[in-house]
């Protein structure tokens, strides 16, 4: 959730790009940027602790995550006018070619052996079987 988010002030599509970065981090290290058990913590975190950079993540890697996960909204990486395109030219995606991805011309590196499109059995149960919950967060929380 970006700091935004939690702090009730208003979002827009930098939002978006915030879930991207602690999407990647969480891909590159197996851990959201500001994972703790206790979720009121890990809100107070997110607005307000610095986010540890693993030492072997790429310098590529290190530099998007810092920009995608830049606290103020307006100066996140992907919140201007041009917004996915500056994400897309960022050192990190340099191989990457999105007209290949655009039109799916790429082979995936894995193809889950699936029955359906409703077959979970590649999905790790701890997700399966968790509960469903509303987030509601109370911004006076944070503050304490």
């Amino acid at each position: 959730m970006a700091p935004e988010i939690i702090k009730g002030t208003g979002h827009a599509r930098g939002a978006d790009w915030w879930s991207l970065g602690a999407l990647l981090y969480q891909m590159l290290c197996g851990r959201p940027p500001h994972f703790n058990k206790d979720r009121q913590q890990m809100l107070r975190d997110i607005v307000e602790k610095p986010i540890p950079m693993k030492p072997y993540f790429s310098p590529e890697a290190t530099s998007l995550l810092e920009k995608l996960l830049e606290r103020d909204p307006k100066k996140r990486l992907g919140s201007s006018e041009f917004d996915a395109e500056d994400i897309k030219k960022h050192p990190f995606f340099q191989t990457v070619n999105w007209e290949d991805v655009k039109y799916q011309r790429h082979e995936p590196v894995f193809k889950p052996k699936v029955k359906g499109a409703e077959d979970v059995s590649c999905i790790d149960r701890l997700f399966t079987k968790e509960g469903l919950e509303e987030t509601m967060v109370d911004p006076s929380a944070l503050t304490q």
